[in-house]
């Protein structure tokens, strides 16, 4: 992941990131560690473009080769658009989270509810909390 992107993405608890590309959209995806849990992702269900969703509402559902799993809504808003590349190659977020693999777009009820998403530094130990 490039540099200047990861110092500009937020996540959840439940490891979804988030990247703001300018002051109206939102990119949602899953982070690197969720989606090595989920192994090979041969589905996924999104949302549709127009849906309102709350923070923490389901989004949709990944389908992984251990496990399948609701990915959450991190902010409230509206989805503007989802990935349709992963419909017929599902595998890219498992070859590239943080990029290609990315799953929708929203355009959020209020910018600054990004700034209650925990930044990179602060996901690091989280995550090493968890690993604990």
């Amino acid at each position: 992941m490039d540099i200047a992107v990861s110092e500009r993405l937020r996540f959840t608890t439940t490891h979804e990131w988030v990247l703001a590309v300018n002051e109206k959209t939102i990119v949602v995806g899953i982070t690197t560690e969720r989606q090595e849990c989920l192994s090979d992702i041969v589905r996924i269900e999104f949302p549709d473009p127009g849906d309102q969703l709350e923070a923490g509402d389901a989004a949709g559902i990944l389908e992984g080769v251990n496990d399948t799993t609701d990915f959450l809504a991190p902010v409230a808003g509206t989805v503007t658009e989802v990935n349709e590349r992963l419909v017929t190659s599902p595998e890219l977020v498992n070859l590239d989270p943080y990029g290609d693999g990315w799953l929708f777009k929203m355009k959020p009820k209020r910018m600054g509810a990004l700034e209650d998403l925990i930044e990179e530094h602060e996901f690091d130990h989280v995550m090493d909390d968890d690993e604990k």
